[in-house]
């Protein structure tokens, strides 16, 4: 801590510590410290600036933790709260038995947190997840449905729905697996004279 804060430690990483203060009687009586901070409890705890972890080393803001009870911590870790417990997103992952990437990708299209936690992988999503995940681009909603429609009962493949609708028919193809559809027609065979 106090390496750190001097900045003194030989860790390049440590330089951002140099405007964090220290309390002025731990830098002065280690006694000081150990009366408000306590023992280590283990090898495997270091000190932790908490719960404001931008803030100084002062009583009241400094514990011993783990590894993973500082990765926590962090200003960069997103938090979910789902039925009443706030958690890191990687830890929802682990005890959801879901990938990460996938929760992400899900509360970036739009999904509410609940549905993102508990729909399973593959799973379609709401009309609400659909229009979150076109907007802004040149799909709306309801063309999403159509062709999720019209792919489904081989009215139109790919093709033509690539047509009717200004995209390129790997863009429906994408659409169509992301939501789970079963394209009953690729692709309409190019005729030459």
């Amino acid at each position: 801590m106090r390496q750190r804060c001097k900045g003194t430690s030989k860790n390049p990483n440590d330089r951002i510590y140099s405007s964090v203060r220290i309390h002025p009687p731990w830098v002065h009586s280690f006694h000081h410290f150990m009366s408000d901070v306590g023992p280590r409890p283990t090898s495997n705890h270091t000190l932790d600036r908490y719960p404001d972890q931008s803030g100084d080393y002062i009583p009241g803001n400094v514990r011993w933790a783990t590894k993973s009870e500082q990765s926590i911590n962090r200003k960069s870790t997103r938090l979910l709260t789902f039925n009443g417990r706030t958690l890191p997103l990687s830890y929802w992952a682990k005890e959801m038995g879901l990938d990460r990437r996938l929760i992400e990708r899900r509360l970036k299209g739009g999904m509410s947190i609940d549905q993102a936690l508990t729909l399973e992988p593959g799973q379609p999503a709401t009309l609400g997840f659909i229009s979150g995940l076109v907007e802004g681009k040149k799909l709306s909603s309801d063309q999403v449905s159509v062709i999720l429609a019209k792919a489904k009962t081989g009215d139109s493949n790919l093709t033509e729905l690539g047509r009717e609708f200004g995209v390129a028919p790997t863009s429906i193809l994408n659409l169509t697996r992301k939501f789970g559809v079963v394209v009953k027609k690729r692709y309409t065979r190019i005729r030459t004279p």
